[in-house]
């Protein structure tokens, strides 16, 4: 409810953007709760209990160093997608885990105990849990993929409406009973119509990559095309000219439907191609052109104001909030120009003596 009222609020002021949930924080979250589903949680709870038993197991005198137990951790993906990077790890370690509990340590370290490690051992070694695990971590799978490409240097906004038929889909061929899969299948829609925006329908559309994919026949897409036109564009005819190029985009009329053009809408970046294809078509061009090159995570900011080299607190304060937001702007921009064009060295913010 309260982020419905701050949304209303910032539209009320600033009509034309667009608001978005976080992509990434979006698939986070939607993770978790797949991971408080019943059959799921089990899973989670007994990697987790291999994984406490095994610190247990590290810490004690009868035990032969097992630091490649912990070699594959992610701390900050763990923080994130903790259930995932739980399962995904005790799953990667099998065999090193299978080997632990046939050790002559392990066996010594048991008679040394109270408590009873006959379950720990019953789900390494046995099948059910390593099957269900597996299971798991394929389900999971469309999500992790999507999570990888959510980078600033990439155009993606076209791409999170098509992971919604992915997701979808790869839950579908998983071969899971009808129950479960109604539950994924309510948590996916669930969390998708709260990350919805126009926007990505709009990318959808426009996405070279997906053409013919049948937006113009899905009501949820034309719809979102339909209110991007209208923030965008307060002039009907302005409006009316966009339409028509549309239609000469979904026609391949013109240098949209040169052989080129057709080759390279899945080899090019979706800006890149239009900005060389679309040349015929202005006004789409260029509100593709806007749209592709949104970023549908909050990642670039986060990462911005966590890197060593941001201004501290005193030196903002200092500054002034309008200052630091023009220094943001022009270090943003200059990171996304070096990643285009492959200068990774670059220095933004001035040294405090200098202010």
């Amino acid at each position: 409810m309260q982020v419905s009222l701050f949304e209303s609020l910032i539209l009320s002021k600033f009509p034309h953007i667009f608001w978005s949930p976080c992509t990434s924080h979006s698939i986070h979250m939607l993770m978790e709760n797949m991971a408080e589903i019943d059959w799921i949680k089990l899973v989670v709870l007994c990697a987790k209990g291999i994984d406490q038993c095994m610190l247990t197991y590290e810490r004690s005198s009868f035990c032969v160093s097992t630091q490649n137990l912990k070699e594959s951790f992610d701390p900050l993906r763990a923080k994130l997608a903790p259930s995932y990077c739980m399962v995904q790890m005790i799953f990667e370690l099998k065999q090193a885990l299978q080997e632990v509990v046939l050790s002559e340590e392990w066996k010594q370290w048991k008679v040394a105990i109270a408590e009873d490690t006959s379950n720990i051992e019953s789900a390494i070694l046995g099948d059910d849990f390593w099957e269900r695990a597996h299971l798991l971590l394929q389900l999971f799978e469309p999500f992790v993929r999507l999570l990888t490409i959510l980078d600033i240097e990439k155009s993606v906004m076209g791409d999170v409406y098509f992971w919604r038929f992915q997701a979808l889909e790869a839950v579908k061929c998983k071969g899971i009973d009808d129950i479960a899969l109604n539950q994924l299948e309510l948590l996916i829609e669930s969390r998708w119509d709260m990350l919805f925006s126009p926007l990505h329908a709009a990318g959808y559309i426009l996405n070279p990559r997906y053409f013919g994919r049948g937006q113009t026949k899905d009501k949820t897409v034309m719809r979102g095309w339909k209110t991007t036109l209208e923030r965008y564009e307060h002039d009907s005819a302005a409006r009316r000219v966009l339409r028509e190029q549309l239609s000469s985009y979904c026609r391949l009329e013109g240098s949209l439907g040169e052989e080129d053009a057709v080759d390279c809408r899945d080899k090019m970046d979706p800006v890149a191609w239009w900005e060389n294809f679309g040349f015929e078509t202005p006004h789409l061009q260029t509100l593709a052109i806007k749209i592709l090159s949104q970023v549908p995570s909050a990642a670039m900011c986060q990462e911005s104001w966590q890197e060593n080299d941001f201004p501290c607190r005193e030196i903002a304060n200092r500054l002034g909030v309008e200052r630091v937001e023009d220094l943001m702007f022009v270090r943003n921009n200059l990171k996304l120009q070096s990643l285009r064009y492959g200068h990774l060295n670059f220095t933004v913010w001035p040294k405090e003596r200098e202010f």
